[in-house]
């Protein structure tokens, strides 16, 4: 039986995603995708574009991810359990506190949570910043599922192997 998987293309200067049902590559379900990740909590999102939270929301949830949203860095710094999450999904440039100040911040208390950037806005420099602070994987907008989901097995491998702690 064939499941299916989400695309996420995000339109332009619209500010607004399209999510996209595809068929699963043969001999592979969603179940198969997230079998060997070491999920030890929730997945957040920390983005200002309401439709990537969303859609990114909604595709994690369709692979069978429990999922927190949060609208700015400020908001997840706010967060009471940042150590529960597993890893953290994060636009780089933000009003306020961007993803890379965030992941700076996380840093500097201690917290290891895995991180993977997005973002609509790339240069080198931003990516060599924050690939450099370890984050897992620097992706840019439209991403598909493929390079996320191989972004989050990879940071939760790595959160595994820290012993699962923040």
């Amino acid at each position: 039986m064939a499941t299916d998987l989400i695309a996420i293309a995000q339109h332009g200067g619209s500010g607004r995603a399209r999510v996209t049902r595809l068929a699963a590559p043969q001999g592979q379900s969603d179940r198969d995708s997230r079998d060997d990740l070491m999920l030890t909590g929730p997945i957040a999102v920390v983005d200002d574009d309401a439709s990537v939270r969303k859609s990114t929301k909604l595709l994690l949830e369709s692979f069978g991810f429990e999922v927190l949203v949060f609208d700015s860095a400020d908001g997840f710094l706010g967060f009471d359990r940042p150590g529960a999450v597993s890893c953290l999904i994060v636009d780089v440039q933000m009003p306020g506190t961007s993803g890379l100040q965030l992941q700076h911040t996380l840093t500097e208390k201690g917290n290891k949570i895995p991180v993977v950037f997005i973002t609509a806005y790339e240069n080198a420099a931003s990516r060599e910043q924050a690939m450099q602070a370890g984050a897992v994987a620097f992706l840019s907008k439209p991403f598909s599922e493929g390079p996320l989901l191989d972004a989050i097995r990879l940071a939760l491998r790595r959160r595994h192997d820290r012993g699962g702690t923040s």
